[in-house]
This record gives C-alpha cells, structure tokens and sequence, in this order.
C-alpha cells in the first residue's frame, strides 16, 4: 500500500482557538501526525479530526484527542479514517506557551 504525504507544515498557534492544518473533499483514507516534542509543562493541544457524512455535509467529528505537558512519545498519530466527502485536520492549542507543532497529513 502506498503512501502519500498530500500536506505538511509547521503550525504555531497564536491564539488558543482552533485551527485547521488541512482539509479536502477528495474521497480517500487519510492519516495524521503531530510531533509534539516541543511541548513543555503547563502546554495543553487537542487534536481533532472531522470527516464528512454527506456531500457538501456539515463537518463531523471522527477524532479528537488532547495533550497536556512535557511529552515522553511525542508522536501523535490520529488513527486512519475512510472519508467519502471530505477530511478535515485541527490543532488547539489551550494553554501554556505557544509553541511550533510540525505535522503532516497522509493518504493511504
């Protein structure tokens, strides 16, 4: 099975509302990673992950985890979601210093 890397970056937040890393409306089985090293005591992220019920549906969440202080596996991968109608990656981050949050967004 072949892996494609269809977005990546590097996101530091600035607020502490939620911000999309990637969305797209191309059918497929898409997967998620943050590295989350640079976090450090006091930092609290959630990831989420929305996918689509329905062509040109309202977002729905499939996925959604949160984080919180120094990280001793700092990789975090939302687990592989089939989405018909659109994919949809997040990243919050609630308290503590901004920091920068590399990532990237995989079709299987």
């Amino acid at each position: 099975m072949a892996v494609t890397v269809v977005a990546n970056g590097t996101h530091t937040p600035t607020t502490t509302g939620e911000t999309e890393l990637h969305a797209t409306s191309t059918a497929g089985v898409y997967g998620y990673v943050v590295d989350t090293a640079n976090m450090l005591g006091g930092d609290t992220v959630t990831l989420r992950v929305y996918v689509r019920g329905v062509s040109a549906g309202a977002w729905r969440l499939a996925y959604q985890s949160s984080f919180s202080h120094t990280q001793g596996e700092p990789a975090k991968a939302a687990p592989a979601v089939y989405a018909a109608y659109g994919y949809r990656a997040t990243i919050q981050q609630n308290a503590g210093t901004f920091r920068s949050f590399p990532w990237h967004v995989v079709s299987l």
